[in-house]
């Protein structure tokens, strides 16, 4: 794997992880508002088009979609871990402690680069160099273990 490839790979795991936190704060949302309006009849209110639809039944519709999302989500994101751990498993024990800690906390943890900078008191380009070095490492020695 190489080190586009791999830094791609892990973006994208972030990225995810990031879009099902969201859907998750919608979900909560939703929930709630459904809380909320089952303690009123609204299901005799007219809407645009004339039609008369249960305000409960848009809500549930709408909770079912955002499910159905999050299902994908989270398959998605099973598959991803599984082949993070299984790739990541030996590579990481050949970088150092600061290394993992810092990929783990930008790709797994999905920290920004401000934090891992505040947090390692680092300038604010360091914890970037270091990542991008730590992750050349480990496609190296992917490039080298693959025939």
């Amino acid at each position: 794997m190489t080190f586009k490839e791999l830094k791609s790979k892990l973006e994208q795991f972030r990225d995810t992880k990031r879009r099902m936190k969201q859907l998750e704060e919608k979900i909560s949302e939703t929930r709630a508002m459904m809380d909320g309006v089952g303690t009123f009849r609204f299901d005799s209110v007219a809407v645009q088009g004339g039609q008369r639809e249960p305000v409960q039944q848009r809500y549930i519709e709408h909770m079912e979609r955002l499910l159905a999302v999050y299902k994908s989500l989270h398959n998605s994101v099973e598959e991803e871990v599984d082949f993070l751990e299984n790739f990541l498993a030996v590579r990481m024990q050949e970088l150092t402690p600061l290394e993992q800690s810092m990929i783990t906390d930008r790709y797994i943890n999905g920290k920004s680069w401000r934090v891992i900078q505040g947090e390692y008191s680092y300038e604010q380009r360091q914890p970037f160099r270091i990542v991008n070095g730590a992750l050349k490492k480990i496609s190296d020695s992917a490039q080298h273990d693959t025939p």
